[in-house]
């Protein structure tokens, strides 16, 4: 289970606890964007609790602590557990986006970096890593050539 799965529950539970519905807790999460419509926060309070965010930013992660009560020490026991990217679902994205990882001769450090980064965010969506990782690649083989890689690849291809 990925890191935001098991925050998303934890943020349902003390959700539950407090009677709040979903557009309460939105409103108190997101107050910034409190004149957004109603059902737009509620949707995104409820994307969080289904684990359809594998990781969530840091930011949100301490608003949602801030309006729940929820202690620092919880959040780091849940990074803690995470489970990682099955190695398996790793091999067969590498697998199946061979032809593109290819293109970035002498980067598969970089290759598996992002393969294990879209497996562990969708274990439960082939399709949808492999749409993640392809774009990713796509993005690097054209970047390395002009040197403008975005900040987490650019830290990535360093490694390689």
């Amino acid at each position: 289970m990925t890191f935001g799965a098991a925050f998303g529950r934890l943020v349902k539970e003390r959700r539950g606890q407090r009677r709040w519905s979903q557009a309460t807790l939105g409103l108190d999460v997101f107050r910034e964007r409190a004149t957004d419509d109603g059902d737009k926060l509620k949707q995104d309070v409820s994307k969080l609790e289904r684990g359809k965010i594998a990781n969530p930013h840091q930011r949100i992660v301490q608003a949602y602590c801030d309006a729940l009560g929820i202690k620092a020490h919880e959040v780091e026991a849940l990074r803690a557990q995470a489970d990682t990217a099955d190695p398996d679902l790793v091999d067969a994205l590498i697998e199946r986006i061979s032809a593109l990882a290819a293109e970035l001769k002498g980067k598969d450090v970089l290759v598996r970096a992002l393969a294990h980064t879209y497996a562990a965010g969708n274990p439960d969506d082939f399709d949808g890593a492999i749409k993640g990782l392809a774009g990713a690649l796509k993005t690097a083989r054209d970047m390395q050539y002009r040197a403008t890689l975005p900040s987490i690849l650019a830290t990535l291809w360093m490694r390689c």
